[in-house]
């Protein structure tokens, strides 16, 4: 019996994970959705609001910005400054208890509603899924029983990554800091240890890390911008546990190994000799953290890692900041963005982009995610004049407003928690 036992006990030995072994690359994504109700970007603003404090600070890249929102009925409109076609709308809640409904909008005048929802205060991140619609308006109203407070607000639909152009801003002219660890930066998730709840998709997308009990001491993402950036300030939004947060920079390229068939490692060994760019400590689990760097700092990739106070049955991160300075954020479509996914992706005057009066809007077969909705509708591109094509249930309007039946991905994990 006692070697039965033990033999057993050095089976479970040998197969149970190694927290030191390399860990593989992740494979990317060609387009990663960026937040439409970014300040980023240019138009994007909050046109009204009421019973909700600093309502901007939900534009904001820095994701541990909260805004207040009081008992009873509140709400925030919030201009998008263009039409973009939108699924999906997540927060980060801090002690609200209520409802919450999504409503759009193209002249802020007459609206359509989206979707709703019922939370509770124990419900950390809130998410909303709907078929696309084509709007230039959203409006977010809460009806609380208790007040609390929502930050890391994100708008998705058909805007990705490859609709704009991030680039280091010419000297003597204007610039902008930017989240290059979000979409809208370029950043892309290489490394992920352990692996999420439910598969890397949604960290890939969305930067949304779900990570499981387990006997690692830390949760660790690497990020690859594609590009060194000079990086001021870094931050979460997370599980409110107390928790040590380090922060590591690559200025040169990140030590990583290559076997015979081009798959790529990294051993996490790497981090014992390394000397982190920033640390900083949630004490209290308030569930955020945001430091500065003591000098700004050039790199290409950047390591974060997590460090509960005890092994929780999950951890999640549910939003990142990087800050980066110096930046040029320009549209790659100057005519607009947007346009349909999810069975009607309109390309126009540029990828994705509204038509003019030589590019007409085209329809698509296929629609891309559709965040667990397999019966989205996708909206086609909005050219003057225009038509909707490629799909066999768009039809197109003078102005190219084509709604086609995109068949959406019914995988898409996106889960709220």
């Amino acid at each position: 019996m006692k070697i039965a036992l033990l033999s057993a006990s050095l089976l479970a030995f040998t197969l149970a994970p190694s927290a030191n072994a390399a860990w593989q690359r992740l494979g990317g994504i060609e387009k990663r959705p960026i937040d439409s109700a970014s300040s980023s970007l240019s138009g994007t603003k909050i046109v009204s609001s009421k019973g909700i404090g600093q309502p901007e600070n939900l534009l904001s890249d820095d994701v541990s910005l909260a805004s207040k929102v009081n008992p009873g009925v509140s709400d925030t409109t919030i201009g998008l400054g263009r039409q973009v076609m939108i699924e999906l709308v997540s927060l980060t809640n801090d002690g609200a208890e209520g409802r919450i409904s999504i409503e759009s909008s193209l002249d802020n005048h007459k609206w359509t509603a989206l979707s709703q929802s019922v939370f509770s205060a124990a419900d950390r991140t809130i998410v909303l899924r709907f078929a696309g619609a084509n709007t230039s308006y959203v409006r977010i109203q809460f009806d609380l029983s208790k007040a609390g407070s929502v930050k890391s607000l994100g708008i998705y639909g058909s805007d990705t990554d490859q609709d704009f152009k991030v680039s280091d801003s010419t000297p003597g002219q204007p610039s902008q800091s930017l989240n290059v660890a979000g979409g809208l930066g370029g950043g892309r998730v290489i490394y992920i240890n352990p692996s999420p709840v439910g598969g890397d998709d949604a960290a890939l997308k969305y930067g949304r890390y779900e990570f499981p009990e387990s006997p690692d001491k830390f949760r660790t993402v690497i990020y690859d911008f594609g590009t060194a950036r000079t990086l001021t300030e870094i931050g979460s939004v997370h599980s409110p546990r107390p928790v040590r947060f380090y922060a590591y920079a690559f200025e040169g390229d990140l030590p990583e190994k290559e076997d015979w068939r081009g798959r790529k490692s990294f051993d996490p060994a790497v981090f014992d000799d390394l000397k982190p760019v920033a640390t900083a400590e949630d004490l209290r689990g308030v569930g955020y953290i945001k430091t500065k760097l003591s000098k700004s700092v050039k790199a290409r990739y950047v390591a974060l890692r997590w460090e509960p106070d005890f092994n929780p049955p999950a951890f999640v991160v549910s939003g990142v900041n990087v800050s980066a300075s110096g930046l040029d954020v320009t549209p790659n479509n100057p005519n607009g963005t947007g346009g349909g996914s999810n069975g009607g992706g309109g390309s126009g005057s540029g990828q994705n982009g509204s038509g003019n009066d030589n590019n007409n809007a085209q329809g698509s077969n296929t629609g891309n995610g559709a965040f667990n909705n397999p019966f989205a509708l996708g909206s086609g591109g909005y050219g003057s004049p225009g038509r909707a094509g490629g799909s066999p249930g768009a039809s197109g309007n003078p102005p190219g407003g084509g709604r086609g039946t995109g068949g959406g991905n019914p995988n898409d994990p996106f889960v709220s928690q």
